[in-house]
C-alpha cells in the first residue's frame, strides 16, 4: 500500500503494461485485502486511484453515482477540482462499503448545489462590486446556458436557484453574438448536427493546403476525400457553384471584352467540366474557372480545374453572391503573403 504513496496512475501503468491491467490488478489486489483484515480498516488506511488518476487516501474520496461529465468540467473551470474527490469509475472493491455509507457518495445533486453555490458568488460580485465579467467566466456561463438548453427537464429539478435566474448567464453582448452565429448558420441551411464535421473538415482543408510538402495529386485526393466525407456539405458546396456559374455569366455576358454563348444553359452544355468553360476575351479564345469565395476564401475541389488553371490562356473568377472578381496570380501572392515558391513538385 505503502508504495501508491505520491503516485499516478500513468507513472505506476508503466510496470504493469497498461491501464486495464493496473486497474484490474487493484481490485483483485484491494478485493484480496478486505477479505483478509475487513474493509473498516482497509478503508483507513488505503491509497486509491482518484479521477485525475493520482493514488489518494480513501478517507479523501467518494464515490461518483453517474454525475454528468460536462457537470465535473463545469465545476473544474470554476476552480473546483472534482474529479480530486471522486474515486476512479473502474474501481469496484469498495461497492459494499458505499451501500452501507451513503454519505460516502456524490451525485449530480452535489455538483449542481457547488456549481450554483459558485456561481452565485460570480453574479453578487457582478451586482455588488461592480465587477465587469471577463471572458473566461463567459464561456463557462455559456457551457452552462448550453447544458440546461440540452437538459431542460434535469436543469429544472437539479438547478431551482440558478435555472429561474438563467437569462443573468447571458450579457446582452453575448447574447446578440450568438444571434449572429445562429443567423449565419440558418442563412446558409446548415444543420446543428453537422456542424462538428464542418469545423473538422475546415481544420482539415486549413492543414493540406498549407502542406507544401505535398504534391499536387495528393492535394486533390485528400481535398476529393473531405468533400466526399459529406453529403450535406456537399449539397451545400453544389449550390454555390450553381449560384456563382449564374451570377459570373451574367456580369460577363454585359462585359464588352467578352463574348459568351447567348444563354447560360449553352454556356454550360458546351463547358469542359462543371466549373470550368469557354468564352472569348479581345477576340482570343480562353478558359474561364469559376469558384464560390463565400467566406473570403476559394477552395479547388475538381481536377479540371487545376488542369485549366495550368493553360496559360485561363481567367480565375470568383463570386460570394454580391460581386464577381477576377483572381489574378498576383492577387494570390499577396493574399496569402508567399513570398517564395518551391519547385521540387513541379
Amino acid at each position: 500500500n505503502d508504495m501508491f504513496e505520491k503516485q499516478n496512475v500513468d507513472n505506476f501503468s508503466d510496470n504493469l503494461y497498461n491501464k486495464t491491467v493496473l486497474i484490474n490488478w487493484l481490485n483483485k489486489f484491494y478485493s484480496l485485502w478486505i477479505e483478509d483484515i475487513g474493509v473498516e480498516e482497509v478503508t483507513k488506511i488505503a491509497f486509491v486511484p482518484n479521477q485525475n488518476n493520482k493514488f489518494v487516501k480513501f478517507d479523501k474520496v467518494y464515490s461518483d453515482e453517474n454525475i454528468d461529465e460536462e457537470l465535473k468540467e463545469i465545476l473544474t473551470l470554476l476552480g473546483v477540482d472534482i474529479k480530486s474527490q471522486l474515486l476512479n469509475k473502474d474501481i469496484f472493491s469498495f461497492n459494499n462499503f458505499f451501500e452501507k455509507n451513503m454519505h460516502k457518495i456524490k451525485t449530480n445533486n452535489n455538483c449542481s448545489e457547488r456549481i450554483d453555490s459558485e456561481v452565485s458568488k460570480l453574479l453578487g460580485k457582478e451586482t455588488i462590486d461592480r465587477e465587469e465579467r471577463d471572458e473566461p467566466t463567459q464561456k463557462i456561463f455559456n457551457k452552462i446556458t448550453n447544458w440546461f438548453l440540452s437538459n431542460p427537464e434535469d436543469s429544472i429539478n437539479l438547478f431551482k436557484n440558478l435555472y429561474p435566474k438563467r437569462m443573468m448567464l447571458s450579457s446582452p453582448k453575448e447574447n446578440l453574438r450568438r444571434y449572429k452565429i445562429a443567423e449565419k448558420i440558418e442563412e446558409n441551411n446548415i444543420k446543428y448536427e453537422d456542424l462538428d464535421g464542418i469545423i473538422a473538415n475546415r481544420d482539415k482543408v486549413i492543414e493540406i493546403i498549407s502542406n507544401s510538402e505535398l504534391s499536387k495529386e495528393e492535394i486533390i485526393s485528400q481535398l476529393k476525400h473531405i468533400v466526399n466525407s459529406s453529403v450535406e456539405m456537399k449539397e451545400h458546396v453544389d449550390n454555390l457553384i450553381s449560384r456563382s456559374i449564374k451570377n459570373v455569366y451574367e456580369y460577363l455576358k454585359n462585359h464588352k471584352d467578352y463574348i459568351l454563348p447567348s444563354t447560360l444553359e449553352e454556356w454550360k452544355k458546351n463547358s469542359f467540366s462543371e466549373t470550368v468553360f469557354s468564352a472569348k476575351y479581345k477576340k482570343q479564345e480562353i478558359r474561364i474557372v469559376i469558384r464560390p469565395s463565400d467566406l473570403q476564401k476559394i477552395i479547388f475541389y475538381y481536377e479540371e480545374e487545376l488542369e485549366a488553371l495550368d493553360d496559360y490562356e485561363y481567367q480565375l473568377w470568383t463570386d460570394n453572391g454580391e460581386k464577381q472578381s477576377m483572381i489574378t496570380l498576383g492577387d494570390l501572392l499577396k493574399t496569402t503573403g508567399i513570398s517564395k515558391i518551391p519547385l521540387k513538385k513541379i
